[in-house]
């Protein structure tokens, strides 16, 4: 079996042959993929299902260990998704070659419910978006901000919502995958356990299959268990705040998200939440969808990353824009301007007006 070392050598020696370079090369790859990926689609969902419950979408973590190992070599550029501690790892290997990077790492992603709204259609937004891939999403909403008589009005639809997406029986859907490793399952059970909010919805779990029902709790504090680092799986905390003022003001305590999500019909509040926050991503009235949009650039900000792509802006931040100038041996006598003795620039400047004048004269006649 070849080496990190051996494969990065081999790889970028087909680089520089040219062989990378045309066009048709990069289109054929991009179809032989395609059709990797269609001749054994039956065998890709069958190991799916069996390891994660899941039909038709995967979960793609790196691991922390092999990922330093690589990283003993040198790139042109470094391209991370996952946790911000093996980023810190990523950056301090990328600084040592002067490599570029571009970080991609999640966070706590707000949603905020505020004022006017359709309560039925915000709790089946925030239900697919939070529960989606059993909350296994970067951009998925971390944790809810609203008053308390909108989230009293909200839990009754929620619980509805979740009954009509997952069943009575959560556990027997299909549409519910399970937890991606025995590890992540631990790391929830404990949060839940260490969080003093109430559970109001779901808190059934399984370890022996790693399923854990969408859970939603209430009365929970800002330094909460569930409030110290990204959930990551099917736990929805909802914090109280009264006013927008002290919802944006609880929500700017936070690190700055990979996205930030409001709830609401009154177009003041989505432009004041928008205009006094700060987060690589932004949507309203939905939650994730934004990301699957390629006319927008997908990346984050502060704690949650730096750099974007997904459409042109993958192709903008992984090239390099060279600066290229091409050159004759035309005029000459002008570079007289630049060449020492610098004395001698008396005469080239009165040449360099003459010939001015004489393209002015033409262009007039």
């Amino acid at each position: 079996m070849e080496t990190h070392s051996q494969i990065l050598d081999r790889l970028r020696s087909a680089f520089r042959s040219g062989i990378t370079v045309p066009e048709a090369f990069r289109q054929a790859q991009l179809k032989q993929l395609m059709s990797l990926m269609t001749e054994n689609e039956d065998q890709i969902l069958d190991a799916m299902k069996k390891d994660l419950a899941k039909d038709c979408y995967a979960v793609v973590r790196g691991a922390a260990e092999e990922t330093k190992a690589l990283l003993k070599n040198r790139f042109d550029h470094i391209f991370y998704t996952g946790s911000q501690a093996v980023a810190r790892h990523i950056l301090h290997a990328a600084a040592d070659h002067l490599t570029p990077v571009t970080l991609e790492l999640g966070g706590k992603c707000p949603c905020l419910i505020y004022g006017k709204v359709n309560i039925t259609y915000a709790a089946r937004r925030l239900a697919w978006s939070k529960f989606f891939n059993t909350g296994q999403s970067c951009v998925a909403p971390d944790f809810l901000v609203c008053s308390k008589a909108t989230r009293d009005a909200l839990l009754p639809a929620l619980r509805q919502t979740l009954e009509d997406f997952y069943s009575k029986e959560p556990e027997s859907s299909a549409d519910l995958p399970r937890i991606v490793s025995p590890r992540h399952w631990t790391r929830l059970m404990e949060l839940l356990k260490r969080s003093k909010g109430k559970v109001v919805m779901g808190g059934e779990s399984n370890e022996e299959n790693k399923y854990i029902a969408p859970t939603v709790l209430v009365d929970v504090a800002e330094d909460d268990a569930l409030m110290e680092e990204e959930i990551f799986g099917p736990f929805l905390p909802i914090l109280t705040a009264e006013t927008l003022e002290e919802a944006i003001a609880l929500i700017n305590r936070q690190e700055k998200p990979l996205a930030l999500y409001v709830f609401s019909e009154e177009s003041s509040v989505v432009n004041t939440v928008l205009e006094k926050s700060s987060s690589g991503g932004f949507c309203s009235n939905d939650g994730i969808i934004h990301m699957a949009l390629p006319t927008l650039p997908f990346g984050g900000v502060g704690a949650s990353g730096f750099g974007s792509y997904h459409g042109r802006w993958g192709f903008e931040t992984l090239s390099h824009q060279r600066a290229v100038m091409l050159r004759g041996w035309t005029l000459e006598r002008l570079n007289g301007l630049r060449y020492p003795p610098l004395h001698r620039g008396q005469a080239e400047l009165a040449a360099l007006d003459h010939l001015c004048q004489t393209q002015l004269l033409t262009h007039v006649m």
